[in-house]
């Protein structure tokens, strides 16, 4: 079991002003959480890492600090809870639970609901932390077909990561895939709190995004990097990608959760959106001028080589 940890829950919800804020301990090996005394930080040991945790609205809570930098959330209803993604690791995903846990403890662990946004190891190696309480974990239709069908992929992942510190989490990671499925849009409700489920596509084919219309708060899963360059080598089309983006400033969220990069707003979805265009002019312009060796277009464009070589090939 993951070891004693200090988190940070702020409050940042309007109109505050100044940030308030309340301190946790919690200790999954005992599985008690306690507040500090007075707004101070009680650290009853030392931590391996701290996580902090940001109330982003009335129901929306989001989630930062977890290995290869992902961001996680959660909303709380009066009956449900829905996590986005549950990180690389069951670690991770134990001090999800323990923070949702902390602010919900109304809600038994069987009637949460868990998003998997899209197929990649750091939004869904947690799911079996959720799902051995009767959790139900969704996605998109392509999504959970690729995460049925990839029980490889810990021990791929482990052949990629030579980091010791996720090392004993990914030997004991076992793939728990989505036990619903969507197709485009579907919505669901935790008591009194809508939410809307929508396929989207662009970084990977199957990219789902959360939308809380109540809390003006999308949760974006990879569709949206913030402060750091999206990244491309994977399964990404910048030309869905973009449209996507453009989808999501119609919804005109006042906060938006990327996957990766601190809390963002609606601007960073056009300023991503715009990054993407730009990229994709820049590839066709390369492609027509008849540049074929691709270390040459590599170093035109900025791009590692591997990013270069998928791009063109899903260029339309």
């Amino acid at each position: 079991m993951r070891a004693p940890m200090h988190v940070s829950i702020w409050d940042v919800l309007p109109p505050t002003g100044e940030l308030d804020w309340v301190s946790l301990r919690t200790n999954h090996q005992l599985g008690s959480t306690n507040a500090s005394d007075g707004g101070r930080s009680v650290h009853a040991c030392e931590t391996e890492k701290e996580d902090t945790v940001l109330r982003i609205s009335e129901h929306c809570y989001a989630m930062f600090g977890f290995e290869d930098l992902v961001n996680a959330g959660f909303v709380v209803g009066a009956s449900g809870v829905l996590i986005v993604d549950t990180c690389l690791t069951s670690w991770s995903a134990q001090s999800m639970k323990g923070y949702s846990q902390v602010v919900a403890p109304h809600v038994p662990a069987r009637d949460y609901v868990v998003l998997n946004t899209h197929w990649h190891a750091d939004h869904h190696f947690g799911n079996s932390e959720f799902a051995k309480d009767g959790a139900t974990v969704i996605a998109d239709e392509y999504t959970a077909s690729i995460i049925r069908a990839r029980t490889d992929y810990p021990a791929q992942m482990l052949k990629m990561m030579g980091n010791v510190y996720n090392r004993q989490y990914l030997l004991e990671t076992q793939v728990v895939p989505p036990s619903r499925q969507f197709a485009d849009r579907t919505e669901i409700d935790i008591g009194g709190v809508r939410i809307v489920l929508m396929q989207l596509g662009g970084h990977t084919l199957g990219d789902s995004v959360a939308w809380i219309p109540d809390d003006q708060v999308l949760f974006c899963g990879d569709l949206l990097y913030e402060k750091m360059p999206p990244n491309l080598k994977f399964t990404g089309d910048t030309l869905t990608w973009s449209r996507s983006l453009r989808t999501l400033q119609g919804l005109k969220p006042r906060t938006v959760v990327p996957g990766h990069g601190p809390l963002a707003g609606p601007e960073s979805l056009h300023r991503q959106a715009s990054f993407l265009d730009g990229l994709t002019e820049r590839l066709a312009k390369v492609r027509s001028s008849g540049i074929t060796d691709l270390d040459t277009i590599a170093q035109t464009l900025g791009l590692s080589k591997g990013s270069v070589e998928k791009l063109l090939e899903r260029l339309h």
